[in-house]
């Protein structure tokens, strides 16, 4: 059965693959910053969104978004959000149903690559792909 090593997104930017983690080669992007290219760091895990969910992780990485997080759950992931009020984490009215994600890469979903970068189980930083377009196999 052929393994799939690599994708590429609608911008341009190629993904390798190594279990379920993803190391990212940026391509020049429109409205990007002209050194933004080339080679990001392996993510610890990355998983597999669909559009609406891309589309909703885009907005939370605004500058005005307060600081999110995701979080696994059983077959869903939440994004929760620091309440400056209540001073805490907290999910959001409409992010309480979660969302769920595939484990390996497919045409039409876009890459969710994560990292722990904190001592509790959720994600604390997150990088939200374009939709993939290609797929490489071996």
């Amino acid at each position: 059965m052929p393994r799939i090593v690599s994708f590429k997104t609608a911008q341009g930017s190629r993904y390798f693959l190594e279990g379920t983690r993803t190391q990212r080669t940026k391509s020049l992007h429109k409205n990007h910053p002209t050194d933004d290219v080339g080679k990001k760091p392996w993510s610890n895990r990355t998983v597999y969104v669909a559009e609406a969910v891309a589309i909703h992780a885009g907005l939370l990485t605004q500058p005005s978004a307060p600081p999110v997080q995701i979080l696994e759950n059983g077959a869903c992931m939440y994004f929760i959000a620091w309440n400056f009020q209540a001073n805490k984490w907290g999910i959001s009215p409409s992010d309480r149903e979660g969302f769920t994600y595939e484990e390996q890469p497919r045409i039409g979903l876009s890459p969710l690559e994560l990292w722990f970068t904190n001592k509790t189980n959720s994600f604390s930083k997150w990088h939200i792909g374009n939709v993939i377009t290609e797929i490489n196999e071996e």
